[in-house]
């Protein structure tokens, strides 16, 4: 859980001056095009361009949209947040199936120093025949089996949990990712249109903007998917050694196991590196015919 918490620390800082440094272009873009009024129009009971009210005013807004700002920020950091923590759980039920027969040795009073020689020479012709008589006694069995299910059932909870994900956010993030596809566009097209330094300077950071929050959710649900692939780690567990009964057990949860996790939006788009790939791409196109138009 340390390596996911560091990464959505990570996401955190970054997207949240991200989004304050945006909120605030439109400052920046007035005063380098040496516009001296407010960066927003709002009703005051007072005349705001009277000095020092001018100043004070000026501060005011900044703190304002830096605020906005930052709760733009929590609203988009809450789908990356969820899947990095949802993908490190896949990361531990993974490693507790692949322990699944060398927890229920130790419980079955093998000291652990042997069970590490054991999980060392795994694949080594020199075992300790003392394992193998445990491994065929009934109380080895029936920790094993307790143990399968207990990680079964913490497996069956995960697919629960993102098929939930889905659900809930599965319309939010339909508008996100429309709206960051819709709004880069519009960017790129106003880009071609305007020769304002000042408007091509604010327009082009907002473009980088919305390109890289398109990317934190995509590159969020491509972290889920990767995770919770857990096949793989399956085969490092010695499940072949155990008796029929349980192979024949672990086998389907193999299979189960196979099943591809994802989060989509609207049901329409997957979140995936690919899906950010193909968006790209698609932009691209139009931006390139919205050029030869213009």
């Amino acid at each position: 859980m340390e390596k996911s918490s560091k990464l959505s620390d990570k996401f955190v800082f970054y997207w949240t001056f991200n989004c304050i440094a945006s909120s605030l272009m439109p400052m920046i873009a007035s005063l380098l095009g040496g516009n001296k009024n407010l960066p927003m129009v709002v009703w005051y009971p007072y005349d705001p361009n009277k000095t020092p009210y001018f100043h004070l005013t000026y501060i005011w807004e900044i703190f304002c949209i830096s605020n906005l700002g930052l709760i733009y920020a929590v609203l988009d950091l809450v789908f990356p947040c969820i899947a990095i923590v949802l993908g490190q759980q896949f990361k531990i039920l993974a490693s507790n199936f692949k322990n699944n027969v060398y927890r229920a040795l130790v419980d079955s009073e093998v000291s652990e120093k042997i069970v590490q020689t054991f999980s060392k020479n795994l694949h080594n012709d020199s075992f300790n025949e003392e394992i193998f008589e445990i491994m065929n006694s009934a109380k080895f069995k029936k920790n094993n089996a307790r143990y399968l299910r207990k990680n079964v059932k913490h497996h069956q909870q995960l697919l629960q949990y993102c098929a939930d994900v889905s659900d809930i956010l599965s319309i939010f993030l339909m508008g996100k990712v429309s709206a960051a596809i819709f709004n880069t566009l519009f960017m790129a097209f106003s880009l071609i249109t305007t020769g304002n330094r000042a408007m091509i300077f604010g327009l082009g950071s907002y473009m980088v903007s919305t390109s890289i929050e398109l990317l934190i959710y995509t590159y969020s649900g491509q972290v889920l998917t990767q995770n919770a692939d857990i096949v793989g780690t399956l085969y490092e567990s010695p499940w072949y050694m155990c008796d029929v009964h349980f192979q024949r057990t672990f086998h389907i949860v193999q299979m189960r196991a196979s099943k591809i996790v994802n989060v989509k939006a609207g049901n329409y788009f997957t979140m995936s590196a690919s899906s950010y790939i193909t968006f790209m791409k698609s932009l691209g196109i139009v931006y390139s015919a919205l050029e030869g138009v213009n």
